[in-house]
């Protein structure tokens, strides 16, 4: 027996049969109207009804039409043609009402049309419903057309039954609508909405429609990743839901802890990174947080990453405390040994050292290989010092450092200027360097040290005019000390041996002790670089012109001078700072701050190796190096026989920095090049300071 219950989807298919085309003189057959499937003479609203039949005696290309009754008359409302096998189909969706309907034959106006039908077209509540994920608010509304102010309920499905779970009236309009809670399950939870019967008009009930499923979440990561490297990670979520928030974790000790933070577009992804902070297997997932509605965590399966080893080693972070506290202190200006294996350097760090407590500025210096830091800046005595130190110098084995303060580090100095001083670490001795005939400090203030490799020689400038006699300039001048004859010699002369009227600044000192660059700016004249040789004590100008007081640097045996110019040298066109490099031999200059392709970029701050074949500087340029997109400056080095140019500041594989790097000082070999930098080049590099690091270079 066929029920007579309103089914969940109508689908009506009418069949109508004109069979027997007969000869004019015989009789019509009739033909009648017959209904294939659920006989119903009621249905829902944009249900569609196929009436569909064969004719015995057809030629085929006539036409079939479906028709309605207006009340006066027949109206065709659908025509279909009669195929060759004399079959026709029509399909329509009937409008809301009730109305009769007929098929009739347009080939033989005789034919007897098909007996009518009476189909009713009722109103159904339509819920209309998004997606909607556990735990979410929702407003669930529905049309139900052609009936105001009608009451109607909001039911879900329990799983055995419809439950009514909020009760509303329609608006003039017809729309019902219900806030909602969508169940915090992950189960798919079914809704609709359903009219009750009121007055004549029966009870009616849209179908059900599901209003919820769970989201789901996947993380999209590399499978190995190298240390210290940011490892790019992909949250995908589906359904998407813009703007809301996901943590990527990283499972840490056994507990999942947030590395980072973002929002889902409207794809649902969120595309952040994480740092590779560690060796071995890496452990992430994403998890989209609760919503301000009160909407669940969804958390993704696990993603393994296996974190190795890269091919380029991170510089070593030279101006780290013993403790690893982070501090905001700073450290610059460093000064490399022989063979790169001490770096002394100034810092403001508290507690490089445990004992260090005068709150100001010292100098130190830190054994690359052991970790072992110590402090030069003493007193003879071995006491702190009242003031800053700074501008250190360390010979060439590292047992030595020269530096500046302003304090009185041995009892004859009672000057009260700037002074410089030799701190001997290895027998724990503090010596003043820039003393006078007398020995005490001399008349005036001292400070750019350079010391030999050898230790036994420093070179410093001073305004003082008792440390030789017969200085009468009064102006600052080139001193050399020789500290195990504490004989001082001025060096800053004429070519022709007589006393310079100009102050002479910026010396540099080769690392055999024998050759001194400085620059002197004659008044009304253009800067020169003058070089002096200490062992005949003759001077001679190079003839090349530097730009400023930029400190120049010279090789063994006084060859090579590395220097900065704002003269444009071969191939150099752009009229700003560069750094270049004269041959006193052949008199040829070359310029350093170039890329290989020949881009020129402004640069400053050379260092030169002890044979003159690395040069270290300092550039702004984007155009030295492939890649270089950090828009801060870094420290580069030319190897002037290759011609090759590597970028000394980065982290570990090549990673870029993202502050200012500076002040480079290259090891005597050329293999080990130390600078300082605002970036965080080393996994150990936890504050915000300006920090010291050493870069090894393969070779």
């Amino acid at each position: 027996m066929r029920s007579r219950g309103l089914p969940r989807i109508v689908v009506m298919t009418v069949l109508v049969s004109l069979l027997g085309l007969a000869a004019p003189a015989q009789a019509r057959p009739a033909t009648r109207l017959t209904v294939e499937g659920p006989t119903r003479s009621t249905i829902d609203s944009g249900t569609a009804i196929v009436m569909r039949g064969r004719l015995a005696r057809a030629r085929g290309g006539e036409s079939v039409r479906l028709q309605f009754w207006n009340g006066s008359r027949w109206h065709t409302q659908a025509v279909s043609r009669v195929t060759k096998r004399r079959a026709y189909r029509l399909s329509l969706v009937p409008p809301v009402g009730e109305r009769r309907w007929r098929v009739r034959f347009a080939g033989d106006e005789r034919l007897k049309p098909a007996t009518s039908r009476t189909v009713r077209v009722r109103v159904r509540p339509a819920l209309d419903i998004t997606s909607v994920i556990p735990g979410e608010r929702a407003i669930l509304s529905g049309i139900v057309p052609g009936h105001r102010r009608r009451p109607v309920q909001l039911q879900q499905w329990s799983g055995t039954a419809w439950r009514t779970i909020d009760r509303g009236t329609s608006r003039a309009d017809g729309l019902a609508r219900f806030p909602v809670r969508v169940m915090a399950t992950a189960e798919e939870g079914r809704y609709r909405l359903h009219a009750p019967r009121s007055g004549r008009l029966g009870a009616v009930s849209s179908p059900s429609r599901t209003a919820m499923r769970s989201q789901t979440a996947q993380v999209l990561a590399p499978d190995t990743a190298y240390l210290e490297e940011r490892v790019h990670v992909t949250a995908v979520f589906t359904p998407a839901r813009a703007d809301r928030r996901v943590d990527v974790q990283s499972l840490v000790n056994g507990a999942w802890v947030t590395v980072a933070s973002g929002w889902q577009d409207a794809r649902g992804q969120a595309r952040l990174s994480v740092e590779a902070s560690s060796l071995g297997s890496m452990r992430l997932r994403a998890v989209a947080l609760r919503t301000s509605g009160g909407g669940l965590s969804v958390i993704s399966p696990a993603r393994t990453v296996v974190v190795t080893e890269g091919p380029v080693p991170p510089p070593t972070l030279i101006s780290r405390p013993a403790d690893g506290t982070a501090t905001d202190h700073e450290s610059w200006a460093p000064s490399v040994s022989a063979d790169g294996g001490s770096v002394a350097f100034s810092s403001f760090v508290p507690h490089l050292t445990v004992d260090d407590a005068n709150d100001a500025a010292d100098v130190f210096v830190r054994d690359v290989g052991s970790g072992q830091v110590v402090r030069a800046s003493l007193a003879s005595d071995g006491a702190e010092l009242a003031e800053s130190s700074a501008q250190s110098s360390i010979s060439g084995d590292g047992s030595r450092v020269a530096f500046v303060t302003g304090a009185s580090a041995v009892p004859e100095d009672l000057n009260g200027r700037q002074d410089v001083y030799l701190r001997d670490l290895d027998r724990g001795t503090t010596v003043l360097v820039s003393a006078s005939e007398g020995g005490g400090a001399g008349s005036g203030p001292s400070g750019r040290p350079r010391l030999a490799s050898d230790g036994s020689v420093v070179v410093f400038t001073s305004g003082a005019d008792d440390l030789v006699q017969g200085d009468t300039n009064g102006v600052t001048d080139v001193f050399v000390r020789d500290l195990a004859s504490g004989r001082t010699t001025r060096v800053s002369q004429a070519p022709d041996g007589s006393e310079l009227a100009s102050p002479s600044t910026a010396p540099a000192l080769s690392s055999d002790g024998r050759h001194v660059a400085f620059t002197v700016r004659p008044e009304g004249a253009a800067p020169q670089l003058l070089l002096h040789d200490v062992r005949l004590g003759t001077t001679v100008n190079t003839g090349v012109a530097p730009c400023g007081v930029a400190a120049p640097t010279v090789s063994d045996g006084g060859r090579f001078i590395a220097y900065v110019s704002c003269d444009d040298g071969p191939g150099d066109g752009n009229g700003l700072p560069d750094v270049l490099v004269h041959d006193l031999a052949t008199g040829f200059t070359e310029v350093i701050s170039r890329s290989p392709q020949g881009a020129v970029g402004v640069a400053g701050a050379p260092t030169m190796s002890a044979d003159g074949r690395f040069i270290a500087f300092a550039s702004d340029s984007p155009e030295l190096v492939a890649g270089d997109a950090n828009v801060a400056r870094d420290v580069f080095v030319r190897d002037r026989v290759t011609g090759s140019v590597t970028r000394a500041s980065v982290g570990r594989n090549g990673r870029e920095a993202s502050g200012g790097s500076d002040e480079p000082a290259i090891s005597a070999d050329g293999r080990a090049v130390a600078f300082s930098s605002f970036a965080r080049l080393h996994a150990e590099d936890l504050d915000r300071g300006q920090d010291v690091y050493l870069r090894h270079l393969s070779r």
